[in-house]
């Protein structure tokens, strides 16, 4: 039986991590195979500055998952951040396709992508579409109108966008290794994701991941994301400020 394995790369301003995981059929955790860890000297704010270094740095990381986990990494998830990263509210609008008015998943594609249909400048685009709520004629507050019956089918939704040469900059530092980037993820939301848990968003929370020189954000209520942001401070000028304060070296 093949192999389900999977593999991130989280490339920091202080260090880049490797994780390569397995998954198996009878267990909804993956299993860790391989991590490697290395430091960071190509990024500033998230963003690639030293493409040589940068790709230096992922390879010793990747080097060492790999020999862990006796793996070749051909593509990865990749975390991306930095202030050029930005969060906005659209709302998209559908006449619900079947005759009997059920709302199917391809209605909730289609509205989806309606919602995702905005005008960005050339140098951006879309890295995340997060459905916040659906409204089925006018009810809101359906968080998956699958199955249920409607003429008019709209979804508030966060858009998370990214600048294009930024985003192909990373993608550089791990093609330059032999690795694909099978998609970006924007830090805040992988830290979320592996902080909280279901019931800790139902009630409100916020999700702060201090970095080295960013600090990222994510906001929920309800148990939906409402805002997600990364912060142009980290540990490094504490770090530095600190060196200053007591006049002694970083």
């Amino acid at each position: 039986m093949a192999k389900n394995i999977i593999s991130g790369i989280d490339i920091g301003n202080s260090a880049v991590k490797t994780l390569i995981a397995e998954f198996k059929y009878d267990s909804d955790r993956p299993q860790i195979l391989g991590a490697g860890i290395s430091p960071s000297n190509g990024l500033r704010k998230g963003i690639v500055v030293d493409m040589a270094e940068a790709i230096e740095n992922i390879k010793k990381s990747v080097a060492e998952a790999e020999g862990a986990a006796g793996v070749k990494i051909k593509n990865a998830y990749v975390s991306v951040s930095g202030p050029h990263i930005r969060s906005q509210v659209s709302r998209g609008v559908i006449a619900v396709s079947r005759a009997n008015n059920e709302i199917s998943e391809y209605d909730i594609q289609r509205v989806l992508d309606a919602a995702s249909t905005i005008g960005l400048p050339p140098n951006r685009q879309i890295i995340h579409t997060i459905p916040k709520r659906y409204i089925v004629d006018g009810q809101e507050f359906f968080k998956n109108p699958t199955g249920m019956f409607g003429t008019r089918l709209e979804a508030d939704v966060i858009l998370i966008d990214a600048l294009t040469p930024y985003l192909k900059g990373l993608a550089k530092a791990v093609n330059e290794n032999n690795i694909e980037v099978a998609e970006f993820v924007y830090t805040p939301l992988a830290s979320a994701k592996a902080a909280l848990n279901k019931r800790v968003k139902e009630h409100g929370a916020v999700c702060l991941d201090f970095g080295g020189g960013l600090c990222h954000l994510a906001v929920f209520e309800e148990g939906e994301l409402i805002h997600a942001t990364s912060l142009p401070i980290g540990s490094k000028n504490i770090t530095n400020d600190l060196a200053i304060a007591v006049k002694t070296s970083l």
